[in-house]
């Protein structure tokens, strides 16, 4: 069989398990990861690119061309593109124009993530059930805050969410409770540069009710739904507090929800994006990954992402028996209907994130990490690499953090609460400077609520009248 080289293209922990299952496959040859991971590399499941750093190349826009010759100079026949930035940035697209077998999105398709306005508008459009929502250009930055604020004056239902329309790494979200919060949240976006000329705005309804991750195989004109439900922990603290972050946790599967529901709600939500693309002539290359609030009213969409969700990766990709190449390429190519079902391990999975102080804000990098090589010794606990780097000291050598989510803990079990239990027992070990990281202890509690399973019982009669 021959071997083929493999790049893939990813910041986050969900690289790190793409990593690992890419070099399952009987046929990858050198397995290549940019930016590096620390972990896949000490493990052998990577080599080193020996590129710059990817500030050194001017960010995804500037370094794609330098990427693209990297490829072609190392013989690469495979990239795989899974991070949001790189995707918009039109990474894959360069690779696709070297004739390089390329999974990702095309930017142009990846814009239903990049711009939430799109997305609502493709919704609104086609008939997929999501929140009333009004969206606003910005020409000047006091007359759209002074027109959001008379919207939501009119409209007078609180709460309200404000969303930033481009990439904002799961932060450019506010959840404004009272006029007075709304006026402190715009302020916020105007700090954080999303109020600037030429960009846009979404003002929706607040939707009440658990969140559930939806996953697809996408190629072209057809999808493979994910087998089960998956769900983030958005905010970084308990019980949904404090400021949203890029995730600080999933559990899988979601209890009460078959696939059989998975299929259909793929019918729903998934399936008129992939059609409006493939009308648009941008067809959809990849993973396609919604976000659902199940509500009192039924399910409803919050949003639509364009690769595997991050922590959702690291959860669910270690439970795929089926070889990810094999699925990844038949996406690339538009064959997903020449495949065989894929195959998942049974059971229930957690993956917890890590974070480092100050994270969602500033987070503090640089700190010494401990506790690594005890984890490593838990059966059925796997560690992902989101944000570290080894540095030589005079006593050998340390991970230290380098970013602000900073490990991703796997653990599967039986069953959800046991998964928490083996990944909250090892992540109780790692420690940041000497100091417990920035965690959430009830990842999976709303699993086994009586509300979840309230709203699923509404889900299910929606389907059945849809």
């Amino acid at each position: 069989m021959p071997k083929h080289n493999t790049l893939i293209l990813e910041t986050g922990a969900r690289g790190h398990v793409i990593a690992e299952l890419v070099r399952r496959s009987p046929d990858t040859g050198l397995l290549y990861h940019y930016p590096s991971k620390v972990l896949a590399e000490e493990e052998g499941i990577t080599v080193p690119t020996g590129l710059r750093s990817l500030t050194e190349l001017g960010g995804w826009d500037g370094a794609k061309n330098a990427l693209a010759d990297f490829a072609v100079a190392k013989n690469v026949k495979r990239v795989l593109v899974t991070a949001d930035d790189p995707i918009a940035a039109g990474v894959g697209d360069v690779f696709r124009e070297r004739g390089i077998q390329t999974f990702s999105p095309t930017a142009e398709a990846a814009t239903i993530e990049s711009s939430k306005k799109k997305m609502k508008h493709i919704a609104r459009e086609r008939g997929v059930p999501t929140a009333d929502f009004e969206d606003f250009d910005v020409t000047d930055a006091d007359e759209t805050m002074a027109a959001v604020i008379e919207h939501a004056a009119e409209r007078n239902k609180w709460p309200v969410v404000v969303k930033a329309d481009g990439l904002a790494a799961g932060k450019g979200v506010k959840i404004c409770a009272s006029h007075e919060e709304l006026h402190l949240k715009l302020e916020e976006l105007r700090a954080e540069k999303h109020l600037e000329p030429g960009k846009s705005i979404v003002v929706e309804e607040y939707l009440e009710g658990p969140e559930i991750s939806l996953h697809a195989w996408v190629g072209g004109d057809s999808h493979l739904m994910f087998p089960f439900a998956m769900q983030d922990h958005k905010t970084i603290r308990d019980n949904n507090e404090g400021p949203m972050t890029g995730g600080m946790g999933v559990v899988l599967p979601m209890p009460h929800l078959t696939a059989q529901d998975m299929d259909n709600l793929g019918k729903i939500f998934i399936n008129p994006f992939v059609q409006a693309l493939k009308d648009e002539g941008t067809p959809f290359y990849g993973v396609m990954y919604p976000s659902i609030k199940l509500t009192a009213n039924g399910p409803k969409l919050l949003e639509v992402n364009c690769r595997p969700g991050d922590p959702e990766a690291p959860a669910a990709f270690p439970m795929l028996e089926s070889d990810f190449m094999t699925i990844a390429m038949a996406c690339a190519e538009g064959k997903l209907n020449e495949l065989p079902t894929p195959r998942w391990r049974k059971g229930a999975a957690v993956c917890i994130a890590l974070a480092a102080p100050g994270y969602p804000g500033k987070a503090q990098t640089g700190g010494i990490i401990t506790g690594i090589e005890q984890v490593r010794s838990h059966k059925g606990v796997r560690l992902y690499d989101y944000a570290l780097k080894r540095e030589k000291t005079a006593k050998g050598s340390v991970f230290k953090t380098n970013g602000g989510r900073v490990l991703g803990v796997h653990a599967a079990a039986a069953n959800i609460r046991l998964a928490v239990q083996v990944a909250d027992k090892a992540a109780a070990e790692i420690r940041f400077d000497g100091k417990e990281p920035q965690r959430r202890r009830d990842i999976g509690a709303q699993a086994g609520s009586e509300l979840f399973k309230e709203r699923v019982e509404i889900l299910r009669s929606y389907l059945a009248a849809a």
